[in-house]
């Protein structure tokens, strides 16, 4: 009985230590967006982000500037990092993985807005399957690479409003809805060969998405918005990692 008490208070001193840490750098993202800019700049720098296409090579420095960018990045990380700890989820490599990669890909493509069309898809593929969302949390976060194709169809200038809405919504929600079985099956094609399974699975899947697109006229064009990186930013990288 001890022992058992002993390892749940382990399990749960592990869990707490690794959300204080997701949580101090979330906050030190935050913070140094804030110290970057004025409020009025970063209030601009957010609505470019999240109303700008996202295709490679779309920097959010560059688009939003520097304040804007962290800060969309630390509210995106401390958002699944509280989401996670509140839904009881252990922090382990994974969450770490998870997390780090929103933190890191929130500077070009994950945003506030389109993140959450692929996170539905999921939800709803928990459910229809009867089983708690917990069990594909990971499928989610991960699956949010592909979230730049929602902002692609919401604000491209190819189609007309209404089509936009319709067809970003659905492509969201169903790249989040198919992923989670996609991603299951592919596992075969590689037999665990690839640790990033997820990130090869919405490989596949952004593909074939792109393809049906480029067959029915909407052109997915690349662009290349970057931002060279400043001695700011080389700062608060040595700090965080010191």
């Amino acid at each position: 009985m001890k022992i058992i008490i002993s390892r749940e208070k382990e399990n749960l001193i592990s869990n707490n230590i690794g959300f204080h840490i997701m949580f101090a750098v979330s906050m030190s993202l935050l913070l140094f967006g804030l110290l970057n800019d004025s409020a009025g700049t970063i209030l601009n720098g957010m609505y470019k982000i999240l109303t700008e296409r996202d295709t490679l090579i779309t920097d959010y420095i560059g688009i939003g500037g520097m304040g804007a960018a962290f800060i969309n990045a630390g509210l995106l990380t401390l958002v699944f990092t509280w989401g996670l700890y509140r839904s009881k989820i252990k922090f382990n490599g994974a969450t770490f993985a998870s997390l780090f990669l929103m933190a890191g890909f929130s500077f070009f493509g994950k945003n506030l807005f389109n993140v959450w069309f692929i996170i539905v898809g999921v939800y709803l593929y928990a459910k229809y399957q009867q089983e708690p969302f917990s069990k594909y949390v990971y499928i989610a976060l991960f699956g949010t690479a592909l979230a730049p194709i929602v902002s692609e169809v919401f604000f491209s200038t190819q189609l007309i409003l209404s089509a936009r809405l319709i067809l970003g919504s659905a492509t969201g929600i169903f790249i989040g809805f198919i992923l989670s079985p996609l991603s299951t099956y592919l596992l075969r094609v590689h037999q665990g060969f690839n640790l990033y399974n997820i990130g090869f699975a919405a490989g596949i899947l952004g593909t074939i998405i792109v393809s049906v697109f480029r067959s029915y006229g909407f052109i997915v064009e690349p662009r290349l918005y970057g931002q060279l990186a400043t001695t700011i930013y080389y700062r608060y990288i040595f700090m965080v990692f010191l």
